[in-house]
C-alpha cells in the first residue's frame, strides 16, 4: 500500500452535502474556506479525501503532493490532468487548468495516483 507523506492537506468547509459521490474527486473553492464538487477545466483547489455529509462539515482536501484521484476518462502515466464538472480527473487539453500530473495509468472510473501541484493553464 502506498504512503503519501509528502503532501499538504487542508481542512475546509463543505459547501453542501458531498457524501453522495466518491472520495478522491477534485473540488473547487466556492466561498470563504469552502469547497464544492467539480472543476470543469477550471481551477480546482485539490482532491477531496472524505465525504462530508452536510454543508459546513469538515472537508479534508489534499492541496499539494501525491494522492489518488478518480479518473473521468482514460489517463496515462505522465499526462497532465485537469478536472471535469463531476470532479473526476481527465487529461488536460489546451485552455484547461493543469491541477497535476498522473504517476500511474487508469481507466475511466478508476483511481489514478497523481502529483497535485496546480501548474496553470495549458497552452
Amino acid at each position: 500500500m502506498a504512503e503519501y507523506a509528502d503532501r499538504i492537506e487542508r481542512t475546509l468547509k463543505a459547501a453542501a452535502d458531498l457524501s453522495g459521490g466518491p472520495t478522491h474527486r477534485l473540488v473547487s473553492i466556492t466561498g470563504v474556506s469552502q469547497v464544492g464538487s467539480g472543476a470543469d477545466g477550471g481551477i480546482a483547489v485539490g482532491v477531496l479525501e472524505n465525504k462530508p455529509a452536510a454543508a459546513n462539515r469538515a472537508a479534508r482536501v489534499t492541496v499539494f503532493g501525491v494522492t489518488k484521484v478518480r479518473a473521468g476518462a482514460a489517463v496515462t502515466a505522465g499526462d497532465e490532468i485537469t478536472g471535469q464538472a463531476t470532479g473526476y480527473a481527465i487529461k488536460a487539453t489546451s485552455g484547461t487548468f493543469i491541477i497535476g500530473q498522473a504517476y500511474t495509468t487508469a481507466a475511466s472510473g478508476m483511481l489514478v495516483e497523481a502529483d497535485i501541484y496546480k501548474g496553470g493553464y495549458k497552452g
